[in-house]
């Protein structure tokens, strides 16, 4: 079909293209192509089996993008980055603290959609409306960045869950919003020790969330360095290769290097 009229192909390719560049959505993309496929081959072929065919095509690459249209819907599609060339995730990041908010500025610095919890209403609103975090004073909240005090707003449609609340309160906190969880790989960026089971925090969220993919960020660096993209390092430990080159890639940029290890207890107990 696409070879006997190379026109409409090309035109669906080049709106496809022009799409994704102002969007950077591929989805949208894709989806709005599919959508012009038929429309164009009905006005452009006389064959009516050509027409046919071409709204089958394009209606079932729409029903195959149904997800991704509930997720353009509801502003958590991923997105593309052309400064490294890989699709941008919605990251949920636990805890409006200074390193909560540092780590959420730099995430949306990279282009990621970020949502932070928060314990605290008035920390929510000074975020969203005068986008600033009250423990980072020289820093400003990019637009990239929401934050909410419902769990389930902040953790559904994310792909990434950083946990960054202080340590006597991890489990509590996790037993509160694990209903939510799906699929996310889990970043441990607290610091401590469950006081009543001297546990690590790596061994709690293994306890609450079993069926995770798990990994503790550490040090050496501070909330303000990551929040004014001053140059520093951290890394990243877990036994999940997949996880360990998803959080580099996603967090590493010219001012911030990722390290990965395997070593997570050596991460947390020396971080």
């Amino acid at each position: 079909l696409l070879m006997s009229n190379w026109q409409i192909g090309l035109i669906c390719l080049v709106f496809a293209l022009i799409i994704m560049a102002a969007t950077r959505w591929v989805s949208l993309g894709s989806i709005l192509a599919a959508t012009l496929f038929p429309v164009l081959t009905v006005f452009m072929v006389d064959n009516i089996g050509a027409k046919i065919i071409s709204i089958l095509i394009g209606a079932l690459v729409i029903f195959n993008h149904r997800t991704n249209i509930v997720r353009l819907k509801n502003g958590t599609e991923n997105k593309l980055s052309f400064k490294k060339g890989v699709i941008m995730k919605n990251i949920s990041i636990i805890g409006s603290g200074s390193w909560g908010s540092a780590l959420g500025i730099h995430l949306a610095h990279l282009g990621n959609n970020v949502k932070i919890w928060s314990y605290s209403q008035e920390e929510a609103d000074l975020i969203n409306n005068e986008k600033k975090c009250k423990f980072l004073p020289l820093a400003t909240i990019p637009d990239g960045v929401v934050c909410t005090t419902d769990f389930k707003t902040a953790i559904e449609g994310t792909e990434m869950l950083l946990i960054v609340t202080p340590s006597k309160f991890v489990r509590e906190t996790i037993q509160k919003f694990k209903q939510y969880v799906t699929d996310q790989e889990i970043i441990i960026c607290s610091k401590g020790f469950e006081e009543s089971t001297l546990y690590t925090l790596n061994e709690v969220v293994e306890e609450e969330l079993p069926n995770c993919k798990i990994g503790g960020l550490s040090g050496p660096s501070h909330a303000e360095e990551v929040s004014l993209e001053i140059p520093t390092a951290l890394v990243i430990a877990s036994e999940d290769d997949k996880l360990l080159k998803d959080v580099q890639s996603t967090f590493m940029n010219e001012a911030l290097r990722i390290y990965t290890s395997y070593d997570i207890k050596g991460a947390e107990l020396g971080g």
